[in-house]
């Protein structure tokens, strides 16, 4: 069973004034300048209320144009035509989508490889993309979506949002190679055909109605005879010194490349004759062709099939589980720490095995990781598994049952252990949990090990921005606990919070709530009413109802949790504090701060009793303590909470952590208010970088501090500096998180206050009105920020039709 569903409270926010200006009503433990002690719903899996997640920094670099090249083969022999024009089409000025087409194993990758390699080795070479080359296959991970945020990321854009249309805008002044590889496993390939502009799309595919135009198209068949010989004889040296053996062998394998490859290295590694292996081969196939579910297709395929056959048998029984254990892996990048957990075997061991394939060329191993040298030779790793598995008498068979769940057990370690905004993590983690989509192999038990995992990669993807990853990982661990458990099982309404917290980051109020409300019957039912699970269900509906301005509906919620809280866990239980906030939090959005502060001043002493006084869950409370201060002006009693506040995320996240940057924005805010800019622009500045390199220039709470610098430029004048910078987390927020959400509005309130505040009342009223309809339709009209907005745009009409009157 999961662990319950805790929430990060996000205590580090300015204070929401009733004025021109609108906070930023941000949705991360990092985020600031929305409603104080903004707590948001998280997931309930590894998510430690009151805590905060500590992640390894990563150093901010420019951006470099990518040079991503497809893996080159061992050797390239022939194909000469066809490199020449695939040169010829390279160098051309024009933009246009290519594509090479043809069988699998045709050597479709590897012509397109080789032809990069060349212009590289050209002084002028890659002249017509000086903005890089971008590769991605499409073998490891058949998503669009998935394509388009690495490219988008590559090209110095963030991943969040609508992925097609991140990828657009990072190309749309590029001029650069886009390689799509494995084109055939997508359902629908013409978007990839959208991303021309300026650059040149390059399509490599086994399926010819992926052309878009057969004059810039290449159709690949089987190598030359003598093509083929000098291959083999290239790639086996020695060994195939018989011709008249060499010759029958191609004759037998009629030119397929990855065949003779395949063939190649294995006589070089295993020093066999290619007079004895091919007196094998042909005893195979005709053994074969005698079998029509082996016969079947094209002969290339059939002619791989034995030659991967041949190799599998020369292998040794270790050699033979570890190839066989790939096919249980996704196509993509895996490192040998997740190999020997499931083997249990020494690592060096694990390590020579690997070798072995490698040198037959069955593995590649371009860097730190390995992975399979063709999807084809995954294809026969997978059958391999499957005939184990299938076969109750076959003495592999509970082997691998047993590599299932090591499998599993080390993919939970390894994940859990990641950090949530380890993007490199996440890339080479999610390919193998997200195979675990179409297994069909798994016991219930697996099956419901899968959802632990999909909720973990789910959660990491949306702290990371990646709600289009997130929400299938979420929805499927859902769909599996509820077919295995139960709707009503607790796990299931987990996995209910953990959906609903997406869509509330996300903005999406109208699906939150029905799956919160499933979450809090569950646990009504399995648990009781004072349980403290049942307790962090009341909780969360009260903030979402708190978010929406719903503040009557919040309170007996929030109370009833801290009741029940504070029954089963005690008064100054840290649990207990959490509530103790978030009734301070509705009070404080009522203007109620008398009766906030005192809930406030309890969270804190007891934080500073139960877990120290330097503890980050200390700091977010000497934040909201002193964000109540400074809404009472009360400036000199918020100075030095805010200062030990910053200094303790100094001192226990680090100077670059995002919460540090949360602590430096709220000491920006309290000098800002008091006209004091000089101290507050650096402050607001370092947070601003802290955010663009640890969350990424288009994370929702880079656009807070963008947003949070634009006021500070406002208050002093400094339109033509704040103007940017608005429209900048304009362009984030709606991409981000949609353009009828409350972020959304808030922005466009702030940017028609310039506007408006400069006299240029044309571009400030389309704004308001705007804005004014996302908080009606999403807030209601009764909540705070919809009453603002609604002031604001009626104040410009007013000045609008008295500059009529003035002039008429």
């Amino acid at each position: 069973m999961d662990t319950p569903d805790l929430q990060d409270p996000q205590d580090s926010h300015t204070p929401y004034t009733p004025s021109q200006h609108l906070g930023q009503v941000a949705k991360s433990a990092a985020s600031n300048t929305g409603n104080a002690s903004n707590y948001n719903i998280a997931g309930d899996q590894y998510a430690i209320e009151g805590g905060l997640h500590q992640h390894y920094l990563t150093p901010s670099t420019p951006w470099i144009p990518p040079q991503m090249l497809p893996p080159r083969a061992q050797s390239f022999v022939g194909r000469e035509e066809d490199l020449a024009w695939l040169l010829q089409e390279l160098k051309g000025e024009a933009s246009k989508t290519l594509a090479i087409c043809g069988s699998g194993g045709m050597g479709k990758t590897a012509l397109v490889a080789e032809a990069l390699q060349r212009l590289l080795d050209q002084e002028d070479g890659l002249v017509r993309f000086p903005d890089g080359i971008f590769y991605h296959s499409f073998y490891a991970s058949p998503s669009l979506a998935v394509a388009f945020e690495e490219l988008a990321h590559a090209f110095g854009d963030e991943r969040g949002g609508d992925p097609r249309r991140a990828a657009l805008r990072a190309l749309s002044r590029r001029r650069a190679l886009l390689i799509f590889d494995g084109v055939e496993a997508l359902v629908d390939a013409f978007p990839l055909r959208e991303l021309g502009g300026r650059n040149v799309v390059l399509v490599i595919s086994r399926r010819q109605s992926d052309a878009p135009d057969l004059a810039h198209s290449r159709i690949l068949d089987l190598l030359s005879p003598q093509q083929a010989i000098t291959l083999l004889q290239k790639l086996a040296g020695p060994r195939a010194a018989d011709h008249a053996s060499v010759e029958r062998l191609v004759q037998a394998i009629r030119g397929y490349p990855l065949a003779l490859q395949l063939i190649g290295s294995y006589l070089a590694s295993r020093g066999e004759e290619v007079t004895e292996y091919m007196e094998q081969f042909e005893t195979d196939r005709l053994h074969a062709l005698e079998q029509p579910e082996l016969s079947q297709g094209k002969h290339q395929y059939l002619s791989v099939q034995l030659v991967l056959q041949h190799t599998y048998a020369s292998l040794s029984s270790r050699e033979q589980q570890l190839l066989t254990l790939i096919g249980m892996f996704a196509p993509a990048p895996f490192s040998l720490e997740l190999v020997q957990p499931i083997v249990n075997l020494p690592m060096h061991q694990v390590r020579q095995t690997l070798g072995t394939l490698v040198n037959l060329g069955l593995l590649r191993r371009p860097e730190q990781y390995y992975e399979v040298s063709h999807p084809l030779v995954h294809t026969f790793a997978m059958k391999c598994l499957m005939s184990h598995g299938n076969d109750e008498t076959s003495p592999e068979t509970d082997l691998i049952t047993t590599w299932q769940e090591r499998f599993l057990a080390a993919l939970d370690t390894y994940v859990e252990q990641s950090d949530p905004y380890d993007r490199t993590a996440l890339a080479l983690w999610q390919p193998h949990v997200q195979r675990l989509l179409i297994a069909g192999y798994l016991t219930t038990e697996q099956l419901l090990g899968a959802a632990r995992l999909f909720n973990k990669i789910g959660l990491d993807a949306k702290t990371q921005g990646n709600y289009g990853e997130a929400e299938p990982l979420l929805k499927h661990a859902l769909a599996i606990r509820e077919q295995q458990l139960g709707s009503d099982h607790l796990d299931t309404a987990s996995s209910f919070n953990n959906l609903a917290a997406l869509y509330y980051t996300q903005g999406k109020y109208t699906e939150a709530e029905p799956l919160l409300r499933q979450a809090l019957t569950i646990r009504k039912q399995q648990l009781g009413d004072i349980h403290t699970d049942t307790a962090t269900s009341l909780n969360n509906l009260a903030e979402l109802y708190r978010t929406q301005g719903k503040y009557a509906e919040a309170e007996p919620l929030i109370m009833l949790a801290l009741m029940i809280r504070t029954l089963q866990l005690g008064a100054i239980h840290p649990d207990t504090t959490i509530c103790l906030n978030n009734l301070a939090a509705l009070y404080y959005a009522q203007g109620k701060y008398a009766e906030a502060e005192p809930l406030m001043k309890r969270a804190l002493a007891i934080s500073e009793q139960q877990l120290g006084a330097t503890h980050p869950d200390t700091a977010q409370n000497l934040n909201n303590l002193a964000i109540l201060y400074q809404a009472q002006s009360q400036y000199a009693e918020a100075e030095p909470l805010f200062l030990r506040a910053l200094a303790i995320c100094e001192l226990q996240l680090g100077p670059d952590h995002p919460d540090t940057a949360t602590s430096l924005n709220n000491l920006a805010a309290l000098y800002r208010a008091q006209g004091e800019y000089v101290e507050a622009e650096p402050l607001y500045q370092r947070a601003l970088k802290i955010r663009e390199q640890q969350l990424g220039p288009t994370h929702p709470d880079t656009a807070t501090s963008l947003n949070n610098l634009a006021r500070l430029y406002h208050a002093q004048g400094k339109y033509t500096e704040a103007e940017p910078l608005l429209k900048r987390a304009l362009i984030i927020y709606e991409q981000q998180m949609g353009t009828i959400h409350p972020d959304t509005a808030t922005c466009l309130n702030n940017l028609a206050e310039l506007y408006e505040t400069q006299g240029k009342y044309t571009e400030a009223e389309p704004l308001y009105k705007h804005a004014v309809a996302i908080c009606s339709n999403i807030l209601g009209q009764d909540h705070p920020n919809t009453q603002i907005v609604s002031r604001n745009y009626a104040s410009l009409l007013q000045t609008i039709e008295q500059q009529r009157k003035q002039t008429s």
